[in-house]
């Protein structure tokens, strides 16, 4: 019969209990991978459709601009204020461009200096107490187009919220709110409507 060493023992005892400890820590590292991994996926994939979705979003105004800008270069603006429309317009996002364009047209002929017998102003032909009403602080402008289109479409925008119909907003925008049903200004709605679809037509050619 053969005797271990108390030294050995002890060596031994120590040499499993390492291995012990190594065998428990490997298998707690490979189970926080295995519970980690799933969430680092998903946290990659997220974070990949995030930039997928910030590039198409890019693209995709940069390529409205330059329609736009092809649009607008036929129209009697200098360069800089058929950028500074273009990018107006597509800042905003609570009017649809077409419709934008259109009251630009059927308004001012995109002339930012219009200004009407009634003393409406800018391309979108902004009558005083509207530009009172909606101008922000810093505004000083009214024909300025950045400045413009900001009082006109947050003012389009408040009339469709009013009334939930763009013919009725059109009539309203064009005889004032309380002629929103009245079908003696259906002429001016029509007009812009189809200049609507003209503009929608060009902008997606």
């Amino acid at each position: 019969m053969s005797c271990v060493a108390a030294e050995d023992h002890e060596r031994i005892v120590r040499r499993v209990n390492f291995w012990h400890v190594k065998f428990h820590l490997i298998w707690a590292v490979l189970l926080s991978v295995s519970l980690l991994l799933p969430y680092h996926l998903k946290l990659e994939r997220d974070l990949l459709r995030g930039a997928i979705h910030t590039f198409q979003m890019q693209y995709s105004s940069i390529k409205t601009r330059h329609r736009m800008l092809e649009m607008l270069r036929t129209r009697p603006l200098t360069i800089g204020q058929a950028m500074d429309i273009a990018d107006a317009v597509i800042q905003q996002n609570q009017v649809p461009a077409g419709i934008v364009f259109a009251i630009m047209q059927q308004e001012s002929e995109f002339t930012p200096e219009a200004v009407s017998k009634k003393g409406a102003k800018g391309l979108m032909q902004v009558m005083p107490i509207i530009w009172k009403s909606y101008a922000l602080s810093h505004f000083k402008n009214v024909t300025d187009p950045v400045q413009n289109v900001h009082v006109g479409t947050q003012y389009l925008a408040d009339l469709f919220n009013q009334f939930g119909d763009w013919k009725a907003v059109f009539r309203s925008y064009y005889a004032g709110p309380e002629n929103y049903n009245n079908k003696n200004y259906d002429w001016y709605a029509n007009a812009v409507l189809k200049k609507v679809g003209a503009f929608r037509q060009e902008t997606e050619n």
